[in-house]
């Protein structure tokens, strides 16, 4: 799957949690996996990109040597750049360097995602224990209200037959 697609998975669909929540480690897992290729790559063109400068110095050094040419460090340094092997290694460099840190804050997006995740489930028990407790307060509202309806006809039945009773 592409970092687009990947991407697109970070958004939560508050309406459809269970989903979401079925979904987020398998998620992970693949961007994780993804960076860590990604890490792999980009090292490993650091490293070749070294080992490259470290010859072509060597070899801009040894001719300088022969031709009894002072270089400063500088001077060096400007040469091995306009190499067209380094310049070529380095732009490779620079691209899996950027593509490592693109996946580096997706899986960061992922992690705060997990987070979201749970305080949005928190979030919605609690909204459904309130809506338990306020369903519970009106079924006891509905009780009280019934039970003081019962009692003031049982004292205006008992004041009739008092009325009766005198009269």
């Amino acid at each position: 799957m592409s970092y687009d697609k990947f991407r697109a998975y970070v958004a939560i669909d508050g309406d459809d949690l269970d989903t979401s929540l079925m979904e987020q480690p398998e998620m992970y897992h693949h961007v994780s996996e993804q960076h860590i290729f990604a890490v792999a790559t980009r090292d490993h063109l650091k490293l070749e990109l070294d080992e490259l400068t470290a010859e072509l110095d060597q070899e801009i050094r040894q001719q300088a040597a022969e031709d009894d040419e002072k270089l400063t460090e500088g001077a060096i340094s400007n040469r091995l750049k306009l190499k067209p092997d380094v310049k070529k290694l380095t732009r490779e460099y620079l691209a899996a360097k950027g593509e490592a840190e693109k996946w580096g804050a997706l899986k960061e997006s992922f992690s705060k995602r997990s987070d979201a995740l749970k305080s949005l489930v928190s979030l919605r028990i609690g909204e459904r224990r309130d809506l338990a407790l306020e369903s519970g307060a009106g079924q006891t509202r509905n009780t009280y209200v019934a039970d003081l309806a019962e009692r003031n006809r049982q004292a205006a039945a008992e004041l009739r037959r008092n009325r009766r009773n005198k009269g």
